[in-house]
């Protein structure tokens, strides 16, 4: 029954973020807009919602659960651990910038999901150097989003 909340409220959430993608300013200059991105990612997110709101509601008439909440606790550890990870994520980005709180959150969601932490670190921190700094190369060249600097970049 939980995963059917968390289905609404995840749908209700990737509507507002649809609904609120057009607030962005508008440059001239930009090809697609900063609120493209946001309304792609809430139409994905939406649509997962329904996937995973039907499929639960499948599964309650098909089959009968009992509640266990160390059960639940170690199956749902690494989203919420990977959820704790983006909340202190977005309270950092203001402090230290997009690309080294986007490095840091990336590599520790790859340490905590990854197996053979030390043996993958280099191929985890390529990873991360890429993915970083191509996000911020593609928002900032291709739709012109500007991205908190932080106190070492200012």
């Amino acid at each position: 029954m939980g995963e059917i909340l968390i289905g609404i409220i995840l749908l209700i959430l990737s509507s507002v973020v649809y609904l609120q993608a057009d607030a962005f300013p508008v440059s001239k200059y930009a090809v697609l807009g900063p609120g493209a991105f946001p309304k792609l990612i809430a139409i994905f997110m939406g649509v997962l919602s329904l996937l995973l709101i039907l499929s639960k509601i499948k599964d309650v008439f098909n089959k009968e659960s009992s509640f266990n909440f160390t059960t639940v606790l170690n199956r749902y550890k690494y989203p919420f651990f990977t959820l704790m990870f983006f909340l202190i994520y977005i309270k950092l980005m203001r402090y230290i910038g997009f690309r080294i709180s986007t490095f840091s959150f990336i590599i520790a969601t790859q340490w905590m999901l990854g197996p053979n932490k030390m043996k993958k670190l280099p191929i985890m921190l390529v990873i991360a150097i890429i993915l970083s700094l191509g996000s911020y190369y593609f928002f900032q060249s291709y739709l012109t989003v500007v991205f908190p600097t932080g106190i070492l970049f200012e």
